[in-house]
This record gives C-alpha cells, structure tokens and sequence, in this order.
C-alpha cells in the first residue's frame, strides 16, 4: 500500500495513522480509527515503520520525531 506519494508527501491514510499513533496504539484500535480493515492498518503501519517515521513495541505503534516533522510538513 502506497504511504507515501512520489512527490514526498504522505497519503491520508498515512497522515492520519500517524496521527492516531501520537499516543501507542495497538493494530486494531488503529483500524478502528482509521475506518480500514485490519490489514491495511497493518500495511499502512508497516511502511510508516520502513520510513521511520513510527516504531512498534511490545504490539503498540507510536509516531517517531521524524513522522512528527512529517505532519508538521503537511499541517497535521
């Protein structure tokens, strides 16, 4: 699932992951959120962690400071 746009710019989906992962997360509170199937979440999820703009712990997702400065871009 493409995150992130060829221009640089994250998708919504994306945008609004990160912003649900300001405080942990888990994958199904996440979807719930995002109004997407589990999967997506999870694939939306797991190229936010390849950017680096989140990290996972103990099942939980959290927005790291470069996905912060990422949102900031945007105006998240």
């Amino acid at each position: 699932m493409a995150c992130v746009k060829p221009n640089g710019e994250l998708t919504s989906a994306a945008a609004a992951a990160l912003d649900a992962a300001r405080s942990p997360i888990g994958s199904e509170a996440l979807a719930a959120a995002l109004g997407r199937p589990l999967f997506q979440a999870r694939a939306i999820m797991r190229e936010m962690l390849r950017y680096g703009f989140a990290v996972e712990s103990d099942g939980l997702y959290r927005i790291t400071a470069e996905g912060e400065e990422r949102l900031g871009r945007i105006g998240g």
